[in-house]
């Protein structure tokens, strides 16, 4: 696998919910557990964001902590990622306009 893609979308229900703080039946609980970190660590170094760009940080935030997670959780890609052969860009789908922004 030479690239591989981590994408966060705009206008995401579960991001929503997760700035919400909000618990909801079934099992997207398990993925708002999983985007709650991110919100936190936004919230903790942001307060003065409007309600748009804090949803962008939280999306970045989260695409960011995956490629953290995939790293730090998978020695096989860790290994790839360091030997050159597999590279992980993280990024923000625009699905209004379908331009896709890459994060650093």
């Amino acid at each position: 696998i030479p690239i591989m893609l981590v994408l966060g979308h705009t206008h995401c229900g579960a991001i929503k919910l997760a700035l919400e703080n909000k618990l909801q039946p079934g099992s997207i609980n398990h993925i708002l557990n999983k985007i709650q970190p991110a919100v936190e660590r936004v919230q903790q170094r942001s307060l003065q964001l409007s309600a748009e760009s804090l949803e962008f940080e939280v999306i970045k935030e989260n695409a960011l902590g995956v490629v953290d997670d995939l790293l730090r959780e998978s020695k096989i890609i860790r290994d790839r990622v360091k030997s050159g052969k597999t590279l992980i860009v993280a990024g923000l789908h625009h699905l209004h306009s379908g331009v896709v922004e890459w994060f650093e």
